[in-house]
């Protein structure tokens, strides 16, 4: 047995500053958990009492009486010697290298898909082409996260990365919603002597002239439905999670934010792409805020959604 000392990460036990809130070598959110009955680290099978700051000499063995045993606190893991709640993703997860690669390969596994498509005459029209090269695209987004949970999570998604929802979450999210296209009113305003190309180019991804009679729905289940699901679930979930774990909210938010916007310059279509992309960006800073507030997806799933929502029904209103 190894006691985790006083101001130690209590996963991989190295040393910290008082005022740290995460681990500089693991990226664990520093928080000790609370005295109980948790998994032996040096035994498995067996449980150990924490006492709030160390291990304990006492132990015992599961399905035996043990005095003062939180039920429902979550078991811990055995390789770690502490608890979560389920509503709190897990900090401590690595991953980054797998979002750049899942990022990577998706967009290139989408635009192979284009050019197949494009070189047998696009059958099925623009519908089919722009269905299946997002389904290319979130094949790496959605693929990542998941290799990464399975890989040094639970394999559980609502737990590694808080996918989980609450009704509440729809009125979060309509506040949110509101508050990013603010975010990305005022992102802009800087740039106002290119804002007449925004209004022109208003949108990144399908030009405007190409959504056409069968592309309108798929269209708008794509935007307004899996969008939000798999973006919200690579970017909040899995990178934001990695960057908070390691650098804190403020860089952490602010990076995924950044990334976020970039990431839109895929369907790059002059200098308008670049404004929408800075507008994104600034409305991921809401996502990120929602996220790591509530410690949940779903309430920026919710307001990723409504935000695209309120977009495409501009954009069908020809505004």
């Amino acid at each position: 047995m190894s006691a985790v000392p006083a101001g130690a990460c209590p996963r991989c036990g190295s040393a910290s500053k008082a005022d740290d809130r995460f681990c500089g070598r693991c990226g664990s959110a520093l928080g000790l958990p609370p005295a109980g009955w948790y998994a032996d680290p040096a035994g498995p099978g067996r449980l150990r009492w924490w006492d709030g700051r160390q291990w304990s000499e006492q132990v015992a063995v599961p399905n035996v009486a043990v005095p003062n045993v939180a039920v429902h606190t979550p078991w811990a893991d055995p390789a770690v010697g502490r608890s979560e709640r389920p509503s709190e993703p897990r900090q401590r997860l690595p991953g980054l290298g797998a979002a750049v690669v899942g990022l990577v390969l998706g967009a290139g596994l989408g635009a192979l898909l284009v050019f197949v498509l494009d070189a047998a005459g696009r059958p099925g029209g623009t519908a089919v082409t722009l269905t299946v090269s997002e389904l290319g695209l979130w094949s790496g987004l959605v693929g990542a996260p998941v290799f990464v949970s399975r890989r040094w999570g639970t394999g559980r998604l609502s737990e590694d990365f808080g996918w989980t929802f609450r009704p509440v979450d729809l009125a979060i999210g309509l506040v949110g919603a509101l508050a990013g296209h603010a975010a990305g009113v005022v992102a802009i305003l800087p740039l106002y002597a290119a804002f007449h190309d925004l209004l022109t180019h208003p949108q990144v991804g399908l030009p405007q002239d190409q959504i056409q009679g069968a592309v309108w729905p798929v269209y708008g289940v794509i935007v307004i439905v899996g969008a939000p699901i798999v973006e919200e679930l690579f970017f909040r979930g899995l990178v934001q999670t990695r960057l908070v774990g390691r650098y804190g909210p403020g860089w952490g938010i602010t990076v995924t934010s950044i990334v976020f916007g970039c990431a839109h310059l895929i369907g790059w279509q002059g200098p308008g792409s670049l404004l929408a992309a800075t507008a994104i960006a600034a409305s991921g800073g809401v996502l990120g805020f929602l996220r790591h507030r509530t410690g949940r997806l779903g309430t920026s799933t919710a307001a990723h959604s409504m935000f695209n929502a309120m977009a495409f029904a501009l954009l069908a209103a020809g505004v």
